[in-house]
């Protein structure tokens, strides 16, 4: 993140204009290429027409210009001249760049490197130009990148034998639902085809084809539509459909980094062309808060654990074989749509980022996904098969926790509670250790921020203080409802209204200040003070330590207001049944939605323009792109594997009592 002075960087670019006038078209330059090197002669002989149009589909301004995909592609049906287009990241005088470059398709990427000094000459007056090597070791070595480079379009791995396997298997899931459908209606109809009526109501019966079914009592489709009864709890489903949405919008401005990018990065971080780039606004604090959209899911998981366990047996082993087998199929498809299908599924310059991405991460370590271990297997954060999946595995050992101490406090409540706090006091020492020893910082675009995501922002041993208040909140209730505080039973004075509401103002304010906290440590912009990356270790630790569990304890407040309807207007808004179908496609919109992301970064043929309204208008496709394909998967996979893991509850127990299980496999 070099930052250039304002006169180099207009000096860079003029010189880049220069280039990309001078460097195809210029035939002396062209003749003292080394003759041995096919692209050297194929730029040598090509026609002067095809030349010109290289240099225009070439890019032209520095730092950041992909050039013109489209018109490189298309000189061979103008002109019959095949060509390649290159994405060459480089470092020219000490300043990172990146241009798309038009090339023959004779030329490769070692050519690149090697014919750089005579393709890129008019760009020395700035300094040396470097083409950084690719390295996926931490700490990032100096002079590398963590893509490969160069890359060109020719560079993408096509269709495998995988690819065709992984799409039969979506194709027979596909059409094993329409025939359980086709199924089930036909033993609803009402013709004089009573025999085959009776065949078919007889299939409709067995619980393979009842499951995949959409329709019918307990149909795919049907049952997420389906509004459930009032609960206390409810407003949590409000809460966790707009934290997704939160989720989405940071990752659709933070994602395209690795693959697209962005042309305008002068308008993100803070140089002498933009002191007021976006780093100085509120705005940036706000989307980099849809990190607290995970912790509101560490919460809600606490909550719904411990609320709906506590009154009932919580056997450890059983819970966790139940939760897994609810879990895990959907995450393998996923898992399998990503790395054997979405490679194959973009076309353009950044397609082979997204390919190498995928390929390189996925490659070794794929497994570690269905066992919940990929927050320590592998240990970068960054190599992590689908690194979004970091939230499961915590959450999946946070279940197994939350399960340990919610048996011990139903022996010994003081014993559960002194447990508990002795675990969120553990991890508030260990997270402060590591951020000292580490020197770990929150400035998002500073050094000290990747050896945060690479020692601490995932791991479990950090983030389960904010799981665990939740999981103490309904112990909370429950005392209060021993005392004889219980919903239908609360103050109703103005008194007590007025302290509620004022309660829950400051929560709120509580958890807006955590979101913008972090804002104190970027730049202020033009005629401010305030400079970035400046916040001592221990403000560092303090942030990293308690940010979190400060925005679990504001959700607290909402919460336990909304659970005795102190607040009727808010509650009925987040409680409304419209948000049902949407709560139950939350996991699978979670895992999908990188997907979406990532595969429309990968099939732009230029870079993403930063602005507000652009982050907004692509989370909102992004967002109903990945409810749409959660509700995919709903269909297919998560609700039949559900249906039939209910098969292994107890069968003795009266259907009236299998709706709190059949609620905490939903709300899970």
């Amino acid at each position: 993140s070099s930052v250039l002075p304002l006169a180099s960087m207009r000096a860079l670019s003029c010189a880049a204009v220069a280039a990309a006038a001078s460097v195809i078209e210029n035939q002396e330059t062209l003749q003292a290429l080394p003759p041995e090197v096919a692209c050297a002669s194929a730029l040598a002989s090509a026609p002067g027409a095809v030349k010109a149009t290289m240099t225009l589909a070439t890019g032209k301004m520095l730092p950041n210009d992909a050039g013109k995909y489209t018109v490189c592609k298309e000189i061979l049906h103008t002109s019959n001249f095949s060509t390649r287009f290159f994405m060459v990241s480089m470092i020219v005088g000490g300043v990172p760049a990146e241009i798309g470059m038009c090339l023959p398709a004779s030329c490769t990427n070692d050519d690149v490197k090697q014919l750089k000094d005579d393709l890129l000459r008019p760009l020395h007056a700035n300094g040396t130009i470097v083409i950084p090597s690719y390295s996926r070791e931490y700490p990032q070595p100096a002079a590398t990148v963590s893509h490969p480079n160069p890359i060109n379009d020719q560079d993408v791995v096509q269709w495998t034998k995988w690819a065709t396997l992984a799409a039969s298997v979506v194709g027979v899931l596909v059409l094993w639902t329409l025939f359980a459908t086709a199924v089930v209606m036909s033993s609803r109809g009402t013709d004089g085809a009573g025999e085959n009526r009776g065949r078919a109501s007889v299939l409709a019966k067995v619980k393979i084809v009842e499951a995949w079914s959409l329709v019918g009592s307990g149909g795919t489709w049907t049952s997420m539509w389906e509004a459930a009864p009032y609960r206390p709890t409810d407003c949590l489903n409000g809460i966790r459909v707009l934290s997704m949405v939160h989720i989405i919008m940071g990752h659709t401005l933070m994602m395209p980094l690795a693959i697209s990018g962005y042309s305008n990065v002068e308008d993100m971080h803070v140089s002498p062309l933009d002191p007021d780039a976006m780093e100085t606004g509120w705005w940036v604090e706000f989307l980099l808060g849809g990190e607290l959209g995970v912790d509101t899911f560490f919460f809600i998981g606490g909550f719904l654990l411990s609320f709906i366990g506590i009154k009932r047996k919580t056997p450890v082993l059983q819970g966790m074989m139940l939760r897994y087998l609810r879990l895990t199929p959907s995450l393998a498809f996923v898992l399998m749509v990503y790395t054997l299908l979405v490679p194959f599924l973009a076309a353009g310059p950044f397609a082979p980022r997204l390919q190498a991405q995928i390929f390189d991460n996925c490659r070794d370590t794929w497994w570690t996904e269905l066992i919940y271990t990929m927050n320590f297997v592998p240990w970068n954060s960054d190599h992590v098969c689908m690194g979004w999946t970091w939230y499961l595995g915590n959450d999946m050992i946070f279940a197994v926790f939350g399960l340990v101490l919610l048996t011990v406090y139903k022996r010994s409540k003081l014993f559960g509670w002194v447990l508990t706090a002795s675990l969120m006091l553990a991890s508030f020492a260990v997270t402060i250790y590591v951020v000292y020893q580490h020197k770990l910082g929150i400035y998002i675009f500073g050094a000290d921020y990747s050896a945060y995501m690479y020692w601490l922002y995932s791991k479990p041993y950090s983030r389960i203080p904010v799981y665990l208040l939740g999981l103490i909140v309904p112990w909370v209730l429950d005392f209060a409802d021993q005392k004889g505080l219980r919903r239908g039973t609360e103050p109703r004075s103005r008194s007590a209204r007025a302290i509620v509401i004022i309660a829950c103002m400051a929560a709120t304010a509580l958890m807006v200040f955590c979101m913008w906290w972090i804002g104190l440590d970027f730049p202020g912009g033009s005629g401010s003070s305030r400079k970035a990356d400046t916040w001592s270790p221990l403000a560092n630790a303090v942030y990293i330590t308690f940010s979190r569990p400060l925005w679990g304890l504001g959700l607290t407040v909402v919460a336990v207001a909304c659970y005795f309807d102190y607040l009727p207007f808010f509650n009925g808004a987040l409680s409304h049944w419209l948000w049902t179908p949407f709560t139950r496609l939350t996991y699978g919109a979670y895992l999908v939605h990188p997907l979406v992301v990532k595969l429309s970064a990968a099939n732009e043929t230029n870079y993403y323009t930063y602005s507000v309204a652009d982050v907004l208008f692509r989370t909102g496709a992004n967002a109903v792109l990945a409810y749409a394909g959660a509700a995919v998967v709903w269909c297919l996979v998560e609700k039949p594997m559900a249906s039939l893991t209910g098969l292994l509850l107890p069968k003795s127990k009266p259907r009236a009592a299998k709706a709190p299980a059949e609620a905490a496999a939903e709300n899970a």
